[in-house]
């Protein structure tokens, strides 16, 4: 994937001072990089849409893939199964910003991994992550494997604009 989109720390600063004066919901500001639009389910006709930028931080080496779920319910998350969205995007720069529309008000939760060698895999090496990886809320994960759905969650307004920078472990 082709590297659309740079904005400079002045354009971010800009952008955030215009989502405060619109009272938009935020998590984070984000200062951008690689970028990438996802459209996901479509909300209700009467329901007004609500989208999420979240950026990754910190991902290294500038190689490979980052491979991103956004999950919208405890079993999908849990099961790693019907996720309501899924991306990837091509590495080029230490941060990735990633953007999910049309979404409906609810609890959702990310999860992501940079697959260095392009394998579509999560690679380990005798249960410890080789690969960077991480989860929305910079959740960190437990002896017994990932985070909780409810460490992980977070809720999207109707009609909203989310944004949330999350590190890469």
């Amino acid at each position: 994937m082709k590297k659309i989109f740079t904005m400079s720390r002045l354009f971010s600063l800009f952008l955030l001072l215009i989502c405060f004066l619109k009272g938009l919901f935020l998590v984070n500001i984000s200062l951008g990089s690689n970028f990438a639009v996802t459209k996901c389910t479509l909300p209700d006709k009467d329901e007004a849409a609500s989208s999420i930028t979240v950026k990754v931080v910190n991902l290294r080496p500038l190689k490979g893939t980052l491979r991103l779920a956004l999950y919208g319910s405890r079993k999908a998350y849990e099961d790693r199964s019907n996720a309501v969205c899924s991306t990837s995007l091509a590495v080029r720069s230490g941060n990735a910003t990633i953007g999910f529309t049309g979404l409906s008000e609810g609890w959702y939760a990310i999860m992501f991994y940079h697959d260095t060698n392009n394998n579509g895999k999560f690679d380990r090496i005798l249960g410890i992550p080789k690969e960077q990886f991480g989860f929305s809320n910079n959740a960190l994960p437990g002896l017994g494997g990932p985070p909780s759905f409810d460490k992980t969650k977070f809720f999207v307004p109707k009609g909203k604009n989310l944004i949330m920078v999350l590190k890469a472990q």
